[in-house]
């Protein structure tokens, strides 16, 4: 019995151990992430030292488990323990293992967040709602008399001459809208606007009655943020430790005033989309080889700048010939439309309203040598454009109703 108890724990031993190796290799084929002297770049870690490394561990595990299982045949055959409690015992040791190879060797790196260049110069590109008040500036009124607020928007930094935009007022913490709320687009312009009004009639006033109220008034537009072309410059890994075997820097090595580290711009649009091929923004991009492979990939981050709300309609980008982008995984939900990435239908329809939080993906790439050229590295660039409705933060406006009525 004694034997037999023995071989059973063996024999669970060795199916989580099989488990175990299942999640190791898996994780060599993804690769890992790690720092190099010379630059940080995303590389897979070498195939042998994985293995290796993923071996000991095993052993480890595996002596454990044999020396568990046969407690657990000592116990059950000397203390009257269960096969039920043996098992649960088991699974804890299971879920303890399992949970420290995903640390160990299935664990993707946290979301980046890529950040960009503001060029603003604290100017906004958009819709701008400059104010939001009653038309005759008086704001105590009394019963029956109508309460009409207007809305001061306009165009400012953009090439477009006009824009669509929808106008939105509410009394707070009331479900009563205004008789005049004018869901239907107007069209602004580059000057004031004109005729964006709000509304309440005599007997709205009435109907609310006496008091102090707060009216919300907002816009919502369509807009898009568009990076035209992040420049990007390829070399091979080879090439790199060559040209930065003594330490120099990669860009002034081969006589560019540039770099290393390079942004994507803001214009100061409400919504900033950055583009960015490393953590730190540092490049060239490394092509490797099958002995030493890398793991290149273009980050794409979106992050609300004017403190409202906004719904992605759409998200793509752009990159060169003989560069494929791996789509299909969690952080690269995007599908190949002619030479353009288009973020899914399904990823749009799982995205709610985004307010604070920044969105990012992060596509892995196939890069062909042969972009490279001759010259030992080659400079190109990625493009990108975001398509959203933004909704603007709400102005608030205090008004007063009398008790006298007309």
């Amino acid at each position: 019995m004694v034997a037999v108890a023995i071989l059973v724990g063996f024999g669970i031993a060795v199916v989580l151990v099989l488990a175990v190796i299942i999640a190791a290799w898996k994780r060599s084929k993804q690769g890992e992430k790690f720092e190099t002297a010379a630059k940080d770049v995303a590389v897979h870690v070498p195939t042998k030292i994985i293995t290796i490394i993923t071996w000991i561990f095993i052993i480890g595990v595996l002596i454990v488990l044999i020396a568990y299982g046969g407690t657990w045949a000592y116990v059950s055959l000397t203390e009257g323990g269960s096969v039920a409690q043996a098992s649960a015992s088991l699974g804890n040791v299971y879920n303890t293992v399992s949970d420290f190879v995903k640390k160990q060797f299935l664990d993707i790196s946290t979301a980046v967040n890529w950040e960009s260049q503001d060029q603003s110069q604290g100017i906004q590109k958009g819709v701008i709602l400059e104010e939001f008040d009653t038309i005759t500036g008086n704001n105590v009124f009394i019963l029956g008399q109508d309460i009409i607020l207007e809305y001061n928007v306009k165009l400012q930094n953009t090439t477009q001459n006009e824009i669509n935009v929808g106008l939105e007022c509410q009394i707070k913490d009331k479900f009563f809208r205004p008789v005049y709320r004018p869901n239907q687009n107007i069209i602004v312009r580059k000057e004031r606007s004109t005729n964006a009004l709000c509304s309440f009639n005599q007997d709205q006033v009435r109907e609310l009655g006496k008091g102090d109220y707060i009216v919300l008034g907002n816009v919502q537009f369509k807009f898009q943020t568009r990076v035209n072309k992040f420049p990007v410059y390829f070399t091979t890994i080879d090439n790199y430790d060559r040209v930065t075997a003594e330490g120099q820097d990669f860009f002034r090595a081969i006589g560019l005033q540039i770099g290393p580290t390079f942004y994507s711009p803001y214009y100061g649009e409400p919504v900033e989309l950055a583009i960015n091929v490393d953590k730190n923004a540092v490049q060239p991009v490394l092509i490797g080889t099958a002995e030493r492979p890398t793991l290149p990939y273009i980050g794409l981050t979106l992050r609300n700048k004017w403190q409202g709300q906004f719904e992605l309609e759409g998200l793509k980008f752009q990159v060169p010939e003989l560069v494929t982008v791996k789509t299909g995984e969690s952080s690269c939900p995007f599908e190949r439309k002619n030479n353009e990435y288009y973020l899914t239908q399904k990823a749009l329809d799982d995205l709610a309203d985004i307010s604070s939080a920044p969105l990012s993906f992060q596509c892995f790439l196939d890069i062909n040598p042969e972009i490279v050229g001759q010259g030992g590295y080659t400079q190109s660039g990625y493009s990108a454009e975001a398509e959203y409705i933004y909704k603007t933060e709400p102005v608030q406006v205090g008004i007063k109703i009398g008790d006298i009525s007309i």
